[in-house]
């Protein structure tokens, strides 16, 4: 007689399966069949016992019982399965990946993010190591797209923040702190000038003729963005 054995692993089902495609004698067991469960049971007590299938049940040439149930009929030594049958080459780390940035690329990204104008903080100096700031409004993504416009074969957004944040010393925005302080000057001087009316006009006027040479050096500024993008 031939044993009956549950098969719960969906590899060696579908082996037995394609086995019994190629020879129909092997088939699978009934409702009332009395099976093995190959987590309850060795292969040793299995050779010792035969298990037989109730007759009348729908049936192949054989005269092996079949049914719905995912059980297959096969002998105990057929589930004992190699491992090497299952091995599968470990590829990992084979293939490069995809986004990996290249020396040029690199190179040409670092150049690119130079040419963008910066300035030090007169008010940092002595706690932030001369940090440099970019102009009002530059920020890393517009300064990204600058850079795909200009190259073709340009690098991801996250592989341009990461270089930037890496090898750059910059600053994206200006500290709240970072204010004129003649403007600041001006501005006491004139809430603290109550009587002398004469004295107050020439500071109100040194401060707008202030407010207008700081205006012509922001359009400066400005032009020379628009040249270095």
């Amino acid at each position: 007689m031939e044993k009956i054995i549950i098969v719960k692993h969906q590899l060696i089902r579908n082996i037995v399966l394609d086995e019994f495609l190629e020879n129909p004698g092997i088939g699978v067991a009934s409702n009332n069949s009395e099976i093995i469960n190959e987590d309850e049971v060795s292969d040793d007590s299995i050779k010792d016992k035969d298990y037989h299938s109730e007759p009348g049940k729908t049936s192949n040439s054989n005269g092996d019982v079949l049914s719905e149930l995912e059980v297959y009929r096969q002998t105990s030594e057929y589930c004992t399965v190699q491992n090497e049958k299952f091995s599968v080459p470990d590829k990992r780390g084979v293939a490069e990946g995809h986004n990996k940035m290249s020396e040029e690329q690199k190179t040409t990204m670092i150049n690119r993010i130079n040419r963008f104008p910066r300035y030090i903080s007169n008010y940092c100096r002595a706690t932030k190591n001369n940090q440099e700031f970019l102009p009002i409004g530059m920020t890393v993504t517009l300064m990204y797209k600058l850079y795909t416009e200009e190259n073709p074969t340009h690098v991801s957004l996250s592989a341009y923040r990461k270089i930037f944040y890496k090898e750059f010393n910059l600053k994206t925005k200006i500290p709240k702190k970072d204010t004129c302080h003649k403007c600041g000057s001006y501005q006491a001087k004139i809430q603290n000038i109550t009587f002398n009316k004469e004295v107050k006009q020439n500071v109100t006027s040194e401060h707008n003729r202030h407010l207008k040479e700081a205006e012509l050096a922001r359009k400066q500024m400005n032009s020379d963005l628009k040249i270095a993008a």
